[in-house]
C-alpha cells in the first residue's frame, strides 16, 4: 500500500514528471546518436554530421545534471565543447577522441535505460 502511496507523490512531483519525461525521451535520443554516430564512418559530410550530434548532446548536457544524471551531463558537456572547438578547424577532423568519447556516452544513456526498465 506504501508503494501506491509514493507513486502518486511521485507522479504530483513537477520535478518527477520532467525527470520521467527526460528519461522516457533518452531512447529516441539514442537511437538519433547511434544513427548519426554510423553516418560519420562514410566520411562525407563529417562538419554537418558533427554538428547535429553537437545539437542533441548540448541539450543532454543542459538538462541531465540537474535531474539527478551528473555523470551524463558532465560528459555529454565536455562532447559539446570538444566538438564545438574541433569544428573552428579544417577538415578532416582528427576525431578519435571525441569518437570515443561519444561511444562512452551512449554506453552511459544505455545503462541508465537498463537500469530505469529494471526499477
Amino acid at each position: 500500500m506504501a508503494q501506491v502511496g509514493q507513486a502518486a507523490i511521485a507522479r504530483d512531483d513537477p520535478m518527477q514528471i520532467i525527470k520521467q519525461r527526460f528519461i522516457d525521451g533518452l531512447e529516441e535520443r539514442l537511437a538519433e546518436l547511434e544513427g548519426l554516430f554510423e553516418l560519420l564512418d562514410d566520411g562525407e559530410n563529417a562538419a554537418r554530421i558533427w554538428a547535429e550530434i553537437r545539437l542533441r548532446v548540448h541539450r543532454i548536457a543542459g538538462v541531465a545534471g540537474s535531474l539527478g544524471f551528473a555523470a551524463l551531463g558532465a560528459r555529454a558537456a565536455q562532447i559539446d565543447n570538444g566538438i564545438d572547438a574541433m569544428l573552428t578547424l579544417e577538415p578532416p577532423y582528427d576525431d578519435r577522441t571525441l569518437r570515443s568519447a561519444l561511444d562512452s556516452l551512449l554506453d552511459d544513456i544505455d545503462e541508465i535505460l537498463e537500469t530505469e526498465a529494471a526499477a
